[in-house]
């Protein structure tokens, strides 16, 4: 019924407060920054992916980007949600903006979980200046960053195969190294700094069994 008032009374030429003008000014290009994660299950590998929570203070807003590490072998399309009012459920019974409903800057804490598109985002970080304000304005001290790197995998430990006699140990580690064994190359070094007229020379008889 109120929307319709408004609605009749600015078609008539009536003055039509804008309450979100004061906010929006005053918050202007300000931006609360949050640091998540999300740990992407339908992945073969169980990944988890990082992602950045952008709060705008102006009309609280939220947008959500994806963080690629280097060579993660990801097609880069960091806008993971374009910047809108975003809704704690899908089904969302009441409309207006700024009610329990959606999401506003308390909702976002470290240490806390928060649900996008049916995807559950651990938050772990925050920038200073979220920080700040989150103290200033709510009395909210954000505690330390939580780390969140997954433990990596020792590494995989190769065992050398014993000589098998064929050829030289040079020969045998050819095979080891490489899929298709190719020709030991020459020691140089040893070469340089051995002469060539230093042989070895040894004595010995046969032994008739």
């Amino acid at each position: 019924m109120d929307e319709q008032k408004r609605y009749m009374e600015v078609m008539l030429g009536g003055g039509n407060k804008n309450a979100n003008l004061a906010k929006f000014l005053e918050n202007d290009r300000k931006v609360l920054r949050f640091f998540a994660v999300w740990d992407d299950i339908c992945d073969d590998n169980h990944t988890r992916r990082p992602f950045t929570i952008n709060f705008f203070l102006a009309d609280d807003s939220v947008e959500l980007r994806e963080t690629y590490p280097v060579n993660s072998g990801r097609d880069a399309f960091p806008v993971f949600l374009r910047r809108q009012k975003l809704a704690k459920s899908p089904v969302q019974a009441s409309s207006k903006p700024g009610t329990s409903g959606f999401y506003l800057a308390p909702d976002f804490v470290i240490g806390s979980r928060v649900h996008i598109l049916g995807r559950e985002f651990f938050i772990h970080d925050a920038d200073p200046f979220s920080r700040e304000y989150m103290l200033a304005q709510y009395g909210i001290q954000m505690v330390a960053a939580i780390d969140v790197e997954p433990p990596r995998p020792a590494p995989h430990q190769v065992v050398i195969p014993p000589y098998n006699g064929f050829g030289s140990v040079e020969d045998t580690m050819g095979s080891v190294l490489n899929l298709m064994p190719k020709a030991p190359k020459k020691d140089w070094k040893q070469l340089m700094t051995i002469d060539d007229k230093e042989i070895l020379r040894f004595r010995a008889r046969m032994f008739d069994s």
